[in-house]
């Protein structure tokens, strides 16, 4: 299946480093330390995974990829 780029957001800050650890098998795009959003290169299926996470919020392909300008 073919990987897109997706935003993972967490519901807290504060999770991040634990989330950022665990994620170590994903493709790192792009980290925000400043944000509660990363994003991630993954397949649908994986971002399906990850939407079952209680820490996360939402996982979204970026809005240029879902037609938002």
């Amino acid at each position: 299946m073919e990987e897109k780029v997706y935003i993972v957001t967490l519901y807290k800050h504060e999770d991040l480093e634990q989330f950022y650890n665990e994620m170590s098998d994903y493709h790192l795009v792009m980290k925000r330390p400043m944000s509660r959003n990363t994003h991630y290169k993954m397949t649908e299926e994986q971002a399906e995974v990850l939407r079952k996470d209680s820490r996360v919020w939402d996982v979204q392909l970026p809005p240029k990829e879902r037609g938002i300008t």
